[in-house]
């Protein structure tokens, strides 16, 4: 992972979380007892060796997202991953500058709004792999047909 580059310049491009939980058929709720909520978690970078990870949270503990505002960017400015008392976490933050700055204002002049632009996942167990056939704008998670 360290080939990333601390995520500096990369996007977070998808997630995707899911549980064992599930409703049958008859309408009952089936919850297993133990942490059993994953995520899977892509992001691309304009550098090379290695422009695009894939992450894989097992046994999540926390998952938020705070994107970044309206009219910001979403480049990630900097993120790592820690393992601390058996958790693995990925922590980050998004530049989230202004797309667009009023007509005479210096760059560098904007701050990021506090409690913006910042992720956070954690669980007890984290793998990841190379995905470098999935840079651009195509979606890897989820259903491609029959969206709603």
């Amino acid at each position: 992972m360290h080939a990333f580059g601390a995520f500096h310049d990369s996007c977070l491009k998808e997630a995707c979380v899911s549980t064992e939980s599930y409703v049958a058929t008859n309408l009952s709720m089936s919850c297993p007892g133990h942490l059993h909520t994953n995520a899977h978690v892509l992001f691309q970078r304009q550098f090379k060796p290695v422009s695009v990870i894939e992450l894989f949270f097992e046994q999540l503990t926390h998952f938020t997202l705070s994107p970044s505002p309206e009219g910001c960017d979403s480049i990630i400015h900097y993120a790592r991953v820690t393992l601390e008392g058996g958790i693995f976490s990925l922590i980050g933050t998004f530049t989230a500058g202004p797309l667009r700055l009023p007509p005479g204002t210096p760059s560098g002049v904007w701050q990021r709004q506090p409690g913006t632009g910042e992720f956070r996942v954690a669980g007890r167990r984290l793998s990841w792999r190379e995905a470098p056939g999935w840079l651009g704008s195509e979606t890897r998670y989820g259903a491609l047909e029959n969206r709603v």
